[in-house]
């Protein structure tokens, strides 16, 4: 855990000095590459049964406080305020909740109070970080463009127009994603769960998608929270709050999580499904996964990982019955926009593999671009990422991590590649730390186990 959060640090604060100094893009691909390979690293090593595990509390509750003064700084940042603010405040709070208690009483760490109030810390950021800024990506521009023309009845595969979704929330249009030319990408690259599912809070008035996907996060790290054992629980909401990309990306810019959330239900259900008989868990986890699918393209580098995992658990049939399951949840959004216009839809969800998109991210090509590297060819950079690809998924198949942590396995090749935005990787510390719990709570349950048994055999 401790290189779960070493890497998340790493991220936080060289994000940090590259918002100070746009000239520092190398810095920020080396947090990017030591955040990553930390990540990776911590689901592939596995369990250790050499951890401290009375540290373990105390270690978390300072996690966590640092973890709440570097989310605050970087909402300063983004978003200045004057005197002190009630973020200030609730950071202040948390901090000293957590030093008190790691010197007082660390057995404490897990409990509700401690995660109440960093969730609400965290929460008081975003609002700080929404309500001091407005849309400034085509991101969020078109996706609330396409709720709002699939509630009139339209189909956004054919009627979004990159130009127009960024004029009708006061966007420039250089804000648009560009191809190799420099023209700009002008339709809908989502798959349609992205707006589906913001629609029906559409409907009902929001006029800031940033509220939901907030709400959502919020939500999200909550469940992550109350599944780890009391003692991970810091750690946990370390994993979130203290990255500020999490924030800056999902928050901020408006970029959806639902996926991430989506998979990592799926990956969970998959866990505590382990070892059981019962049906009923590989078809929750094959439609969640069906659903992450649906809602955005990141997710679909993890299918290959948990399919494998599904086949070496159960077998080549279960895992035929998984696979069409997760696909039947995957078509289903899709159907009517696929019906009435199969190439629109098909050329919309692939365009971000198949159109020649200009490069842009925080991973090799970022270094080639700003001229730290030699700048290679397209082709070169998607082959790279695909034999890294290859590698991860023959390591992971040989190392069998936990279920939880594959998406940051599956996610890290991306770095190589011409595009590697900072959102794809934002949440790989989480499925870290969340495999990590998993690891330690699989292990405690074995002790336990073997412990029951020799005692039955005296």
């Amino acid at each position: 855990m401790c290189l779960v959060l070493f890497g998340t640090a790493a991220l936080s604060l060289t994000t940090i000095l590259a918002a100070l100094d746009l000239r520092l893009s190398g810095i920020l691909a080396a947090g990017f590459a030591v955040y990553i390979a930390l990540t990776a690293w911590s689901v592939l090593a596995g369990p250790s049964d050499e951890r401290d595990h009375s540290r373990v509390p105390r270690g978390g509750l300072l996690a966590l406080a640092g973890a709440g003064a570097l989310a605050l700084a970087d909402r300063h940042l983004v978003v200045a305020s004057r005197g002190i603010a009630p973020d200030d405040l609730a950071v202040a709070l948390l901090a000293a909740v957590c030093l008190i208690l790691a010197v007082r009483a660390p057995r404490l760490a897990g409990r509700p109070f401690v995660t109440g109030l960093a969730l609400a810390a965290y929460a008081l950021i975003c609002v700080s970080l929404i309500s001091g800024t407005r849309y400034h990506s085509d991101a969020v521009a078109n996706v609330h463009r396409a709720a709002e023309l699939v509630l009139a009845g339209a189909d956004p595969y054919r009627s979004v127009d990159t130009f127009e979704s960024l004029d009708r929330f006061g966007i420039a249009r250089t804000f648009a994603t560009n191809l190799e030319d420099g023209t700009a990408l002008r339709t809908l690259n989502y798959p349609p769960l992205a707006f589906l599912l913001p629609a029906p809070a559409i409907a009902l008035g929001l006029a800031d998608l940033r509220v939901l996907y907030a709400i959502l996060l919020l939500v999200a790290t909550l469940a992550a929270t109350a599944l780890s054992a009391p003692r991970w629980r810091p750690y946990v909401l370390a994993s979130v709050i203290g990255n500020v990309v999490i924030a800056r990306q999902y928050v901020l810019a408006g970029i959806d999580p639902s996926w991430a959330l989506l998979l990592g239900a799926s990956l969970v259900v998959l866990a505590r499904g382990a070892g059981r008989v019962a049906w009923r868990w590989l078809a929750v986890s094959a439609l969640l996964l069906g659903l992450a699918a649906a809602s955005r393209q990141p997710s679909w580098f993890a299918v290959p990982f948990v399919i494998d995992a599904v086949v070496r658990a159960h077998g080549p049939r279960v895992a035929l019955r998984y696979s069409a399951l997760a696909l039947l949840a995957f078509v289903a959004p899709s159907l009517p926009f696929l019906i009435a216009s199969p190439l629109s839809y098909l050329s919309g969800i692939f365009a971000p593999i198949i159109l020649p998109l200009e490069p842009h991210g925080i991973g090799l090509v970022r270094l080639g671009a700003d001229g730290v590297l030699p700048l290679l060819p397209r082709g070169a950079y998607t082959a790279l990422a695909v034999a890294v690809l290859a590698a991860a998924f023959f390591v992971a198949r040989y190392r069998r991590p936990s279920l939880v942590g594959l998406p940051a396995v599956a996610l890290a090749p991306l770095y190589v590649g011409w595009r590697a935005l900072q959102n794809y990787f934002a949440f790989g510390g989480v499925f870290a730390a969340l495999a990590i719990a998993d690891d330690d709570a699989r292990a405690r349950r074995r002790l336990s186990s073997e412990g029951e048994v020799s005692d039955a055999g005296r």
